[in-house]
């Protein structure tokens, strides 16, 4: 027994629908909302602009990205610069107590990424090394601290 080939449904233009549901697509301005009554046009933009109104929805990613980024600029120098460096620094764990306040904020998984980053960056050496075992009062691993 053949399968027989599903017929494809045919398409009807606003003009020719019936039920009054047609709403045309819309433009957004990049300013304030959409243009009520436009249809999206495809237009050729100079290079590297939107082509479609697809692209819209990237654009609007891009700049979420870019705001979050300035986000973690603000939170870096905040803790790193800022007030904030003096609430992690001097504990007896400074990174567990990073971590601890940046969670709040960020989430734990960025946290220790950013906690790790800045406390070598203030330090000179990463949380999990014998420097920081010795700074801190504790025996090294080892016999000696640093390569060997």
């Amino acid at each position: 027994m053949a399968d027989k080939p599903i017929p494809k449904k045919k398409r009807t233009s606003a003009a020719n629908r019936q039920d009054g549901d047609y709403a045309p697509p819309v433009l957004a301005e990049p300013k304030g909302g959409p243009i009520p009554g436009r249809k999206a046009e495809v237009k050729v933009p100079p290079e590297g602009g939107l082509t479609s109104v697809g692209d819209y929805d990237q654009l609007l990613r891009l700049r979420a990205e870019r705001a979050a980024a300035h986000d973690d600029q603000k939170l870096h120098h905040y803790w790193t610069q800022g007030k904030g460096k003096a609430k992690w620094v001097g504990s007896p764990k400074p990174w567990t107590t990073l971590v601890a306040h940046l969670t709040k904020h960020v989430g734990l998984a960025k946290a220790k990424v950013y906690a790790s980053r800045w406390f070598f960056e203030i330090f000179g050496f990463y949380a999990g090394s014998d420097k920081n075992r010795v700074t801190h009062g504790k025996p090294p691993r080892g016999k000696v601290v640093g390569p060997g």
